[in-house]
């Protein structure tokens, strides 16, 4: 569940079984690549050189993704291709809730 902010609607998102996999690597190997041996903590998104909050974290993860593939700009890019690809396998209304847009005309501009 993901919860309503001001400019988003609350929405569900289901795991796939291929998110699961991805989230258990995450958490059993890169996430103590970052940490440390033997560093423990109860934060589900952490970074080598200890930014705190999640901007730090998304920017990190922007400039490896930016490594692998130079073309990427941005977030937005990202967000933009993936409710883009939502919208070729479900209809309007789904994606409007996958993407926490409140109105559909939101998604017509995809």
């Amino acid at each position: 569940m993901i919860h309503a902010k001001r400019r988003t609607a609350a929405r569900n998102m289901t795991l796939e079984s291929f998110h699961v996999y991805e989230i258990m690597d995450y958490l059993h190997e890169v996430k103590k690549q970052f940490l440390g041996e033997g560093v423990v903590t109860d934060r589900l998104f952490v970074q080598c050189d200890s930014g705190r909050n999640f901007y730090d974290i998304t920017h990190m993860l922007l400039k490896q993704v930016r490594q692998i593939n130079g073309r990427i700009k941005n977030l937005d890019q990202i967000r933009t291709s993936v409710i883009t690809r939502w919208l070729k396998e479900h209809d309007l209304r789904k994606v409007r809730c996958l993407a926490g847009h409140r109105y559909v005309s939101s998604i017509e501009g995809y």
